[in-house]
């Protein structure tokens, strides 16, 4: 996975990582399979806000912490603690991978020459943290979303907040049947629930579906338009609560404003679908901006949209990530980073797009991020 196999006509370029300012690449020697881990480390790293915080994260006194919560505690304690400590080394490492990656990524040109920053440790802690599992071994290759929401997890469960700040989508969902009555003589809720989540999930199959759907009525095939559509399912009135039984559809709706930053995971059926299908859901999904609120069907709230700030995407078992990088120019910033090899990407999204299709790379990350949070 060092390199994009041959059948696939992406092609990243040839300029090393000194060759860009603001970014590095990551090393990927045979048979480290490290691929799918540097993207999303390079991904993170490239969204301002969350480097900040990572880095702000005060090592010594967490570990302190952690330590000491585990001392004399009652079984069930010692097994949270335990948790919460595998949880702190995994984000331990995560944050000395980026203390590495800050300092080449800005040192000068002259003192980058010769390599690249390794993510050993982190590969390291990963494995550790899921021993006696098949997942994030070492030398194996892994999907770098599930890699992303374990990092997710594992900020949460370390009590670092800021994930949630972040990435932190707060839903409520209910499913509303004007057959039932409930207090009031009010249509019965049933089936309600809040949480929150760091990915929002989407089907690649749905939207190219919905598309179609959106196209026949003659509605325009705005993403927001088909998030919407996408994200309906269906649960049975409570018969708990008195309801019929009957199946009726999930409505979901945002609590409170909308996180700074969206994670959308695109799954696809195949990991080798073909061209044309690629192509539709690159048109589909892979755009410049999107309004959250809408997404969730909250209109005219005058909340600015979200950027278009990373891609990850895959060909086969290679993962490459599409950062925008504020100090590589003027012309949207954005930069391919495969591994070690850092290059332009002076088209910004038009010429991403193109790149996706023409190399038949399955957009599986998208990140957005509202403009000059912090």
């Amino acid at each position: 996975a060092g390199a994009v196999a041959s059948s696939s006509s992406f092609d990243a370029g040839s300029s090393p990582s000194p060759a860009v300012r603001g970014t590095t690449g990551l090393a990927n020697a045979t048979g480290e399979y490290n691929c799918f881990l540097n993207v999303v480390v390079q991904s993170l790293w490239h969204l301002p806000p969350f480097r900040q915080q990572l880095l702000a994260i005060d090592a010594a006194s967490d570990a302190s912490a952690l330590a000491a919560s585990g001392a004399d505690a009652e079984p069930g304690a010692a097994k949270s603690a335990e948790k919460r400590r595998k949880a702190s080394r995994l984000v331990s490492a995560l944050r000395s991978t980026f203390v590495e990656y800050d300092a080449a990524a800005n040192a000068p040109s002259s003192d980058r020459l010769g390599g690249a920053v390794s993510p050993s440790a982190l590969r390291v802690a990963l494995a550790e943290v899921f021993a006696g599992s098949a997942l994030f071994q070492e030398s194996q290759m892994n999907d770098a979303s599930e890699v992303l929401l374990e990092l997710f997890d594992a900020l949460h469960t370390a009590g670092h907040s800021f994930v949630n700040a972040l990435f932190g989508l707060r839903l409520q969902e209910f499913v509303r049947c004007k057959k039932c009555k409930g207090a009031g003589g009010k249509d019965l809720l049933s089936q309600q629930h809040e949480y929150v989540k760091h990915m929002h999930l989407v089907p690649a199959t749905g939207l190219r579906r919905h598309a179609v759907e959106l196209r026949k009525r003659g509605e325009s095939s705005c993403l927001e338009k088909m998030l919407r559509c996408v994200d309906k399912d269906q649960k049975p009135c409570d018969t708990d609560r008195s309801g019929c039984g009957r199946l009726k559809s999930v409505t979901r709706s945002l609590v409170g404003a909308a996180p700074d930053a969206l994670c959308m995971v695109l799954a696809w059926e195949s990991p080798r679908a073909p061209k044309e299908e690629i192509a539709q859901v690159v048109r589909l999904a892979v755009t410049e901006q999107l309004d959250v609120n809408k997404v969730f069907g909250v209109f005219g709230s005058g909340a600015a949209p979200r950027q278009l700030r990373g891609v990850i995407a895959y060909y086969g078992e290679h993962w490459v990530a599409f950062v925008r990088n504020a100090a590589s120019g003027d012309d949207g910033g954005w930069v391919t980073l495969d591994d070690v090899t850092v290059s332009l990407l002076p088209g910004g999204v038009p010429e991403l797009q193109h790149k996706l299709v023409e190399g038949r790379l399955q957009p599986a990350v998208l990140l957005y991020l509202r403009e000059g949070a912090q």
